[in-house]
């Protein structure tokens, strides 16, 4: 679909060739990046939002934004980190201080949409998908783009590397019965082994479960809520994956070879985990790519909604948790006589749904997965 300024058109899309070299791949990746952000921050009506921790994968979002040049990204990107994680924010405010550019300081929020909105639309999109509970309390707007680090874990070891039958049988005590255990270990196999036979090179079948499952339904949350650019998710950065061995990707060496290509001093940075640092092999290894010395030109536009008027509802997170309350209750009567959940585990969702409906918040979204379990099971009790 090709989109210009008079309307669209559908053309063929020409065959791609893969890559000739890892090398090749991760420049091209670099270089297309560097163009769209060029392009998003050209445009005056859009606010751009990067969020920035203390590890590689949003700092290289960051060394994406400072590859377009100029001053531009300073200016036209609001720069967010989360206070209450300290470390996260100590670093954050590192970079901020050695970059010159301001942090937390406001001014991108989309939207808000109401209590009643919010947690309709968490059921419809999480509910049964992914088990934490992250109220997406904004509404989609074209003038609002969130950079997100997603995908970065799909390029190295988020699980420990051990077979996929032990990483499954620690989680035996999960199942009240032994049936219910072994039907979902077949069919997690099953799953694995289908998505190993689907790729080119070898990967680790934990790895592939955390692209195709964990990083999909945990990643794709956001883009329910903003409009998303996350270049670690990108294709692109799959194709220079591919290219390379299971033991350098499993290594973390594909993030690493990034950043340091991007910018090397600020790859070099302190972390805010010494061993998220580059090793002195992962160094040794590093693959160096030719780039442009010049910043790319400017050639696209952003098309979208033109909104006159961000309609703003009012929004309390108290508010969502005592409708999550109200299911919950419900769904209690329905699924008691199942035997599926030990009246501990009812009790204990219970109470940290009442902490919660008190403090007006959850202490953290895991904490609201067994209460979330429940509702769904309410749900599928009353098929």
């Amino acid at each position: 679909m090709v989109i210009t300024p008079n309307g669209l058109t559908i053309q063929d899309r020409p065959a791609e060739l893969p890559p000739p070299s890892y090398e090749e791949a991760l420049g091209e990746h670099i270089t297309q990046w560097t163009s769209r952000l060029n392009t998003i921050l050209a445009q005056a009506e859009i606010r751009v939002r990067c969020d920035l921790s203390g590890g590689k994968d949003s700092r290289s979002n960051l060394g994406l934004l400072m590859s377009t040049g100029g001053s531009a990204w300073k200016e036209r990107t609001h720069f967010f980190s989360n206070r209450s994680r300290k470390e996260d924010y100590r670093i954050a405010s590192l970079l901020a201080k050695l970059h010159g550019f301001r942090l937390n300081s406001g001014g991108w929020q989309p939207p808000l949409q109401s209590a009643e909105s919010t947690y309709r639309q968490w059921k419809y999109d999480c509910l049964g998908i992914y088990g934490p509970v992250y109220f997406p309390h904004t509404r989609l707007t074209s003038r609002s783009i969130l950079l997100y680090g997603a995908g970065g874990e799909s390029y190295r070891s988020f699980y420990p590397l051990i077979s996929p039958e032990e990483f499954i049988d620690r989680h035996r005590n999960a199942f009240p019965r032994e049936q219910w255990f072994r039907e979902m270990k077949e069919q997690v196999l099953e799953d694995l082994n289908r998505l190993q036979g689907e790729m080119t090179t070898p990967v680790h079948p934990l790895i592939l479960h955390y692209r195709n499952f964990r990083d999909r339904c945990h990643g794709g949350r956001a883009t329910k809520s903003y409009l998303v650019a996350a270049p670690l998710a990108s294709k692109l950065l799959s194709a220079a994956a591919s290219l390379t061995s299971p033991e350098k990707l499993a290594s973390g060496q594909l993030i690493v070879d990034l950043l340091f290509n991007l910018n090397p001093a600020l790859s070099l940075l302190p972390y805010d985990d010494p061993k998220k640092s580059p090793s002195l092999s992962q160094l040794e290894r590093l693959s160096r790519i030719s780039l442009p010395a010049n910043r790319p030109e400017i050639q696209g536009e952003v098309f979208g909604m033109r909104v006159t008027e961000d309609v703003v509802e009012p929004y309390d997170e108290k508010d969502a948790i005592r409708l999550m309350f109200e299911d919950f209750q419900d769904a209690v009567t329905h699924v008691k006589g199942l035997d599926f959940f030990p009246k501990e585990y009812l009790e204990g969702a219970r109470r940290t749904l009442e902490t919660a409906l008190s403090n007006g918040r959850f202490d953290h979204a895991v904490a609201a997965t067994e209460a979330a379990h429940v509702i769904l099971a309410g749900e599928l009790a009353r098929l």
